[in-house]
């Protein structure tokens, strides 16, 4: 099949199930988690402006507890001293890259107190995807965070 095809019955898919939302908003999160998007373009971009300090202070600055960011442009081959430069004190960082090409990749930045656990997801070739749940109390909530 081709791409075209594949990504056209994962649609399907997911719209026939009936359980999709165009923003169904946290549901069973408590009201102080702190929720936020970006689209970086490059988290470890230094050239202009320093995108890591930046984003940091972002999410310092918000009190923001988890935030999905679009566009890290993260390479397999970056550095743990890079990684740790771009993630603010007592946050981790799990992140998918794109495998070939150039730009894209996903991923979270969230507070190490969380119980944020990476989900096991397929990979495909026309966008990146990572998925990871939080168990809050005897409550879960999945994110999907696709580029």
């Amino acid at each position: 099949k081709s791409k075209l095809t594949k990504s056209l019955f994962l649609f399907f898919i997911l719209i026939l199930s009936g359980d999709v939302e165009i923003n169904p908003g946290p549901t069973v999160l408590p009201s102080n988690i702190k929720l936020a998007h970006i689209n970086a373009r490059s988290i470890t971009s230094i050239n202009a402006t320093n995108k890591p300090r930046i984003i940091q202070d972002f999410v310092l600055d918000n009190n923001i507890d988890i935030l999905a960011v679009s566009e890290t442009w993260l390479k397999p081959a970056s550095l743990p001293e890079t990684l740790r430069y771009v993630t603010p004190p007592d946050y981790c960082l799990l992140h998918e890259q794109r495998v070939t090409g150039r730009g894209g990749g996903v991923g979270y930045l969230f507070r190490s107190c969380l119980q944020f656990k990476r989900l096991a997801l397929n990979s495909f070739e026309t966008f990146e995807v990572i998925g990871c749940k939080l168990s809050l109390l005897s409550n879960s909530t999945i994110f999907v965070n696709i580029y």
